[in-house]
């Protein structure tokens, strides 16, 4: 080898060592995490629940600083995550439907391809719920009075374009079903109106606290499974319908970010959500936990991703 290859083979030796050296001090300042929304909802609770033994489980240990960036149902913090320097320094919370349905709606900075997904921690399904003394005790009874008298069933949503509004009209799309959607401003404005006999029907993202306060009856949920907090509760699946919805409440930061930090993440994620001390804060908090690593993750994302794309083209809820 000449002087000149010799010379080059060292600076690459020496970049190795420099790049292995600045990870083995990561993070050498604090961590910011962006949650996309406000303070005291399921996205901001969860975050600040998990990152304490996220940072427990760091080999270096680490500071994560919550940072809320509410605005455009999670546009305006999804934008700064995306757009942010992929260096490990910026993390945020990256919630589906969210971050998927936004770029369906309109042009927007990021899409589901800016993100570096580490994991997901939970996953809140959505259910659909009646008053305690309707008539109506079961999804299929609701959905043969549906296809008997069109319309004739009310149901109250967060507003146009909302998770709530998205998974009825996948319902109506998967079931072959009309009802009738009254929109509100929130979502617990809806349910308000449900338990004052206003609707007949809403779809509750907050599953067991919504029944637990009494006067409502969930006839199903938009899991995989059957949720062991309401165990008798079926899924839409189990009744023959493949609906999927709710939030999934999952962390990662920009497209791009070093293999090496995400790992870090990822493998404090992993021994995070097997911590005995946090598995008793979430079960205190009944946290809808379903772990993801960053590959499943990412998959889910697409499955969600495919299925609002679809159901975009066939009802566009935004004219």
């Amino acid at each position: 080898m000449d002087f000149s290859g010799i010379m080059a083979a060292v600076g690459v030796g020496l970049l190795s060592l420099v790049s292995t050296s600045a990870m083995a001090q990561y993070p050498e300042r604090p961590v910011t995490v962006i949650i996309p929304f406000a303070p005291g909802g399921g996205a901001d609770i969860t975050a600040r629940t998990i990152f304490p033994f996220v940072a427990k489980h760091m080999p270096n240990g680490a500071t994560f600083v919550m940072v809320n960036r509410a605005g455009g149902g999670g546009e305006l913090g999804f934008t700064e995550i995306a757009l942010s320097e992929p260096d490990g320094y910026t993390l945020g919370a990256i919630n589906t439907p969210s971050v998927v349905m936004k770029p369906i709606e309109k042009q927007t900075r990021f899409t589901r391809e800016d993100f570096t997904y580490v994991a997901n921690l939970a996953f809140d399904p959505s259910g659909v719920a009646v008053r305690a003394d309707s008539p109506i005790q079961s999804l299929e009874q609701l959905i043969e009075e549906l296809k008997a008298n069109p319309g004739s069933v009310v149901a109250g949503t967060a507003g146009v374009g909302s998770e709530d509004h998205l998974l009825l009209s996948r319902l109506m799309n998967l079931a072959g079903v009309e009802i009738r959607l009254a929109p509100f401003g929130s979502s617990g404005e809806a349910l308000v109106a449900l338990k004052g006999g206003h609707v007949g029907i809403t779809v509750v993202n907050s599953a067991v606290s919504a029944a637990e306060a009494g006067n409502i009856r969930v006839l199903a949920l938009a899991s995989d499974r059957r949720w062991e907090h309401l165990p008798d509760v079926p899924t839409f699946r189990d009744l023959g319908i493949d609906l999927i919805g709710g939030s999934a409440r999952g962390y990662g930061g920009p497209a791009g970010m070093p293999e090496d930090v995400t790992k870090m993440l990822a493998d404090a994620f992993a021994a995070a959500v097997a911590d005995p001390e946090f598995l008793a804060v979430a079960a205190e908090q009944k946290l809808p936990l379903r772990y993801m690593d960053a590959e499943a993750y990412r998959a889910f994302v697409e499955d969600q991703h495919g299925a609002i794309a679809k159901q975009w083209e066939v009802d566009p809820w935004i004219k």
